[in-house]
């Protein structure tokens, strides 16, 4: 049988490391066939994704496409055959507009200039970007920049699509306007190999693969429902509070008018959908943005921890140790070589890892590291932007343990999501943002946020 993609006995060792972190790995996908690849963070399941997009070579093995083998020194890749989508989208994105990455890919392929456009606006109206099109990169949220991304790498029709964690920053509209471009292209041919963490994508695949210990296997077993956190509704001391909170980009608002109060010990989840306002408000409440109008009170002794939806922009050191431990160095904490130790040990980075530079890490590996890095300075308040993009089951599950731990220290904790599910297991209260305002404040049971978590969940399941 001819394979579109053919890997074989494939093996793959990082400088440094003892063992390899793909051993003899066999893969072939044919052309129309979507394959999921599931595996625990740190895996190798980007590594085998890089592999197969020639964008690293194996130390052996093979990796034929189309029947040829794109490491010999003959082959001649044509520009769009392939598409690559990154953990974090703006590893991949290289113009300065949405326009000119869209574009890229069939300039590149020299279509004329009238199909280039035709392109161009087709694929934006696919992924509602008509509106942003002439937008820089740098203005656009998460969810845009990943939808963006996708538009960039789907362009026209390739034959073989390599996405690895493709919906992590997506929201319901988001991940709707993308399961319907997915399916158009596997009806058209395209071969799509899925590098991910929820297993739903699976119910949607031909195939669902499971990588561990360097091998492929075919059995993937689905992880158990996590089981909720009970839920504490006392409402304790007010420890923070917007009135009137305005912000504007460029002179665009992105925030408006928006009141909150946050408790002591409380656990938010901040949802809505891409360009809502989540992170812009999450930094204000972090005060690394400084609002345009209205009032913020907050304890002066209180000490706020965020993590960046996007982990390597937060990353600096040469170590993982060195990395964590900055922060309580920078407040002067005692002991802060402990005080790191044990953040990592908290969520679950091994002791092999300290000394390993934290751009060598897995993007699951890294959110973790960066989630240490904001736990070793103690921060009364901890908010996490998109916290479980690239998390295993099992870096759920700790993630909500951590969650519970600090929750019951009396640390207030506040999630920006799209992961409604998560958000619903380990939160009390539910702030809904669109458009920059909040439509909904209330607590996660209430009927408002049910029916906008069940309007959400509901798009998967159509697709």
């Amino acid at each position: 049988m001819s394979y579109l993609l053919d890997i074989k006995s494939v093996k793959y060792s990082y400088p440094n490391s003892a063992a390899p972190i793909l051993d003899c790995v066999d893969l072939q996908i044919s052309a129309g066939e979507m394959v999921a690849l599931f595996g625990k963070n740190g895996s190798g399941k980007t590594t085998l994704a890089l592999i197969a997009a020639g964008i690293i070579a194996p130390n052996e093995g093979s990796v034929l496409f189309s029947g040829q083998d794109i490491f010999a020194d003959d082959y001649h890749a044509t520009p769009g055959e392939v598409g690559f989508l990154f953990q974090d989208p703006s590893d991949g994105i290289i113009a300065t507009s949405v326009e000119r990455e869209i574009a890229f890919t069939p300039e590149n392929a020299q279509y004329a200039e009238q199909d280039i456009r035709t392109i161009v606006n087709q694929t934006a109206e696919d992924f509602r970007l008509s509106s942003v099109l002439r937008k820089n990169i740098d203005e656009l949220s998460g969810g845009m920049l990943e939808r963006c991304a996708l538009a960039g790498v789907m362009a026209g029709t390739p034959s073989l699509l390599i996405l690895d964690e493709p919906d992590s920053f997506l929201d319901a509209e988001g991940k709707r306007l993308f399961w319907k471009r997915i399916i158009e292209l596997k009806q058209s041919g395209t071969a799509i190999l899925f590098i991910t963490q929820n297993t739903k994508v699976a119910t949607l695949c031909d195939r669902a693969m499971f990588i561990t210990d360097g091998i492929i296997k075919t059995n993937v077993n689905n992880n158990s429902d996590l089981c909720p956190i009970i839920l504490d509704n006392k409402r304790n001391d007010i420890i923070y509070q917007l009135d009137n909170i305005s912000f504007s980009y460029n002179s665009t608002p992105v925030i408006c008018d928006i009141n909150m109060t946050v408790h002591k010990g409380e656990r938010i989840a901040i949802l809505g959908p891409s360009g809502s306002g989540k992170t812009t408000l999450a930094r204000i409440i972090a005060c690394l943005y400084q609002a345009d109008a209205g009032g913020l009170s907050i304890d002066k002794s209180v000490r706020v921890g965020i993590c960046s939806q996007f982990p390597s922009r937060q990353l600096f050191a040469e170590t993982v140790i060195a990395d964590v431990e900055f922060g309580p160095r920078c407040f002067q904490l005692d002991n802060p070589q402990k005080c790191a130790h044990e953040a990592l040990e908290l969520v679950n980075v091994p002791s092999e890892l300290y000394e390993v530079s934290p751009f060598e890490l897995s993007d699951g590996q890294q959110r973790r590291v960066g989630i240490a890095g904001v736990l070793a300075i103690d921060p009364d308040i901890l908010i996490l932007d998109e916290p479980t993009a690239a998390l295993d089951p099992d870096g759920k599950i700790k993630l909500r343990n951590i969650i519970e731990l600090l929750s019951n220290q009396g640390k207030t904790i506040i999630i920006i999501t799209h992961d409604v599910d998560f958000a619903q297991k380990c939160t009390q209260r539910a702030v809904i943002l669109n458009s920059g305002k909040v439509i909904c404040d209330a607590h996660i049971t209430d009927e408002r946020v049910l029916a906008y978590i069940a309007e959400t969940t509901s798009d998967f399941a159509e697709n």
